[in-house]
């Protein structure tokens, strides 16, 4: 499920800024989930097998497993909650093959590995120089579309004309990543999952002011929602469609 995660696990240490966390990129084909499926029990082969909400009801328990270790956004409603449940069983017809937990797992190693990724020196350079490329642009091209990698550049361009030369990601808390919405194409191909996470940032920035090279660091305490899609149900391929 996160092979390219796990593939590029080292990466040198970086900082997101504010500008790259409020900003969305989504697919260049939109049409894939323009019509959004609100949970639904009808199905084409609905006579010869469960309706999504009997099948959704009969695994109650991994249900509140879930709720108990804190899967769903905090503050979720316990009727959106179930609703997503019974979507999950609406994109997986065999509920074996869809495991959120491990996937939030999964997202927050996609999460770390983007931010060490973007503000290492060498995706600085390569936002710099266009004609750059080199392991980090070739990553973020695997695991996420090109609108949010241009997203990211245009970003750090603004911030290395504004005199910024460098950033460092000291530390990086991770203290949550919680499911807050999940939609399904129309014709069940593909899924989209939210992950909204809950994030302190250690962070050093130096940059140049009146000629003089001046360093800043700082405590960044945040919450942001990302986006990941996959096709559905199987092969699945994870790619970060909003940040």
């Amino acid at each position: 499920m996160w092979r390219q995660v796990m593939r590029a696990a080292k990466r040198p240490a970086g900082h997101r800024l504010p500008l790259v966390r409020q900003m969305p990129c989504m697919k260049a084909n939109p049409l894939r989930l323009s019509h959004v499926r609100l949970f639904s029990s009808n199905s084409p082969d609905e006579s010869t097998r469960p309706s999504t909400f009997q099948k959704a009801l009969d695994d109650k328990d991994r249900f509140i497993a879930w709720d108990t270790a804190d899967v769903f956004s905090p503050d979720m409603f316990a009727v959106k909650k179930m609703m997503l449940f019974a979507m999950l069983h609406q994109a997986f017809p065999e509920k074996a093959a869809f495991d959120i937990p491990d996937f939030l797992s999964g997202a927050k190693d996609a999460l770390d590995l983007v931010l060490r990724t973007v503000y290492s020196p060498a995706f600085l350079a390569a936002v710099v120089d266009p004609s750059i490329e080199n392991d980090e642009i070739q990553l973020l091209r695997e695991i996420m579309t090109s609108d949010c990698l241009e997203m990211l550049v245009q970003g750090f361009k603004v911030h290395h004309d504004n005199g910024c030369t460098a950033f460092d990601l000291s530390k990086l808390e991770i203290n949550g990543a919680y499911l807050d919405n999940v939609k399904i194409a129309e014709d069940l191909s593909s899924i989209l999952l939210y992950v909204k996470f809950d994030t302190a940032e250690h962070v050093t920035v130096t940059g140049t002011k009146d000629g003089a090279v001046i360093s800043e660091s700082s405590v960044r305490e945040a919450e942001s929602n990302w986006i990941f899609e996959s096709p559905v149900p199987e092969n699945l391929s994870w790619t970060i469609v909003r940040m």
